[in-house]
């Protein structure tokens, strides 16, 4: 599976060693961090000398505080070579060597020459628990979520559908999609909705498109993550975590509501265990904001939020979602009232930023008597807000759209995400867009923004 961020790490390893900061890969279990930092060390060519410190917490004991130099000296001892610039020292499951991470920024600072990547699935509860600090400056991060429709197309192999969705273009009917190639790819987001972009899972599914194998590796998958929450027990009971973690995907694309979680918690403790969940990236909240301008987090309302899960297949899984209760789009438009469709979006936009940035989504709902109006999702294309919406089947009725569009100032359009063809409703200042678009969504905004 060829990854996007592989080109963020092709940058950073290219730049000059006394610019280059250690690299901390984030995110959550299973989403393929140490698998990328290795991919990319083969096809570079470069020995990548790797450290795991859940499965030998001892090597923890090769990082002495303040003294680098003696560090690499033990360092070299262990590898039987010396960590020379053509090496990478991969530093895997960091959460369970805090103190290690604290200390990242000696390398920068000392030996500057060394290309440090480091890999944790649970950092920040590593570090609450600790309390180390963090080496503002002195490393950076690149953020990785599961896989998206692009890459798992390129997984199956479908280069030229790839190049028709990156050639797309609204004005130039020649890139336009034909009907057999628009059914195709219908089908491959339909398979998408089911399997997901979970590594693990999308390796059990490509050999004989197996979607019973493919479930029972995301029940797997599920369990791993209810195995972790025994991790944060000191700060919140692991029944709790349970119920908040499986209550997530049957409110995706509702405002999320504490009590429906449970009648006998109470509000703080539920939003304090999906505070926990959000910050182990499981979970990601899409804080409602005005939408006036850019950045919306300006005008983020905490206390407001919907969520979208960590992967489709895992909610769908979650949720006892069946092969046979997707035949078409139409059918996966509708499950769950359309919210699987919305996490499909959502997951998506949550890749289109760059890898260093956090990733955060916002959305809009203007609460009025006779008046209700909601937009699943704002997205920004320079100074620009871009209301985006997706609709559970072939309908081109946004009245969100109309009234975000009617009451901002900053829109000049908005994106309607459906099972149709793309297509440009000029009465209505709206793109239609098919789903398997949205990876090129920023690219298709400024083109039209520019026009």
């Amino acid at each position: 599976m060829e990854r996007l961020a592989l080109s963020e790490l092709s940058r950073w390893w290219k730049s000059k060693p006394g610019m280059r900061k250690p690299l901390i890969l984030r995110g959550a279990r299973q989403v393929g961090k140490s698998f990328l930092v290795r991919d990319f060390c083969a096809r570079q060519g470069i020995q990548c000398l790797e450290l795991n410190f859940e499965r030998e917490p001892s090597l923890r004991k090769l990082f002495l505080e303040g003294h680098n130099s003696k560090t690499v000296s033990l360092l070299a001892t262990h590898f039987g070579r010396a960590l020379d610039p053509g090496t990478v020292l991969f530093l895997d499951e960091i959460q369970a060597a805090p103190e290690i991470f604290a200390r990242l920024r000696y390398f920068f600072e000392d030996t500057p020459g060394i290309a440090v990547v480091a890999a944790g699935s649970l950092l920040e509860f590593a570090l609450a628990e600790a309390y180390y600090s963090v080496p503002v400056g002195r490393v950076e991060y690149l953020y990785l979520g599961p896989l998206v429709f692009e890459e798992y197309l390129g997984a199956l192999g479908e280069s030229a559908l790839l190049n028709l969705l990156r050639e797309w273009n609204p004005d130039l009917p020649e890139t336009w999609i034909p009907e057999v190639f628009h059914q195709k790819l219908g089908s491959y987001v339909r398979d998408f909705s089911l399997v997901g972009g979970m590594p693990e899972a999308i390796n059990a599914f490509l050999p004989s498109r197996d979607f019973l194998r493919t479930a029972q590796v995301q029940r797997s998958l599920l369990d791993t993550y209810k195995n972790d929450f025994a991790k944060y027990r000191r700060r919140t009971p692991i029944e709790r975590l349970d119920r908040v973690f499986g209550a997530i995907p049957s409110q995706i694309g509702k405002k999320w509501v504490h009590a429906r979680v449970s009648q006998h918690e109470r509000a703080a403790a539920v939003q304090s265990t999906l505070d926990l969940l959000c910050m182990a990236k499981v979970a990601h909240c899409v804080f409602h904001t005005s939408g006036n301008g850019v950045p919306l987090a300006a005008e983020k309302k905490d206390q407001i939020f919907k969520l979208v899960f960590l992967d489709v297949g895992l909610a769908g899984n979650q949720l006892g979602l069946r092969a046979v209760d997707v035949l078409d789009l139409q059918t996966f438009a509708r499950v769950n009232e359309g919210a699987l469709a919305e996490q499909w979006i959502g997951q998506h936009l949550l890749e289109i930023r760059a890898f260093s940035e956090n990733p955060e989504l916002f959305y809009w709902v203007r609460e009025k008597a006779g008046s209700m109006a909601e937009v699943d999702y704002l997205f920004t294309c320079g100074p620009r807000v871009i209301p985006v919406e997706v609709k559970s089947g072939p309908t081109s009725r946004a009245k969100s759209l109309q009234v975000f569009l009617d009451e901002k100032k900053n829109p000049k359009f908005g994106v309607l995400f459906s099972p149709r063809v793309a297509r440009w409703l000029p009465q209505l200042r709206v793109l239609e867009l098919p789903f398997y678009l949205v990876g090129q969504l920023s690219r298709i905004c400024s083109y039209l923004d520019s026009r």
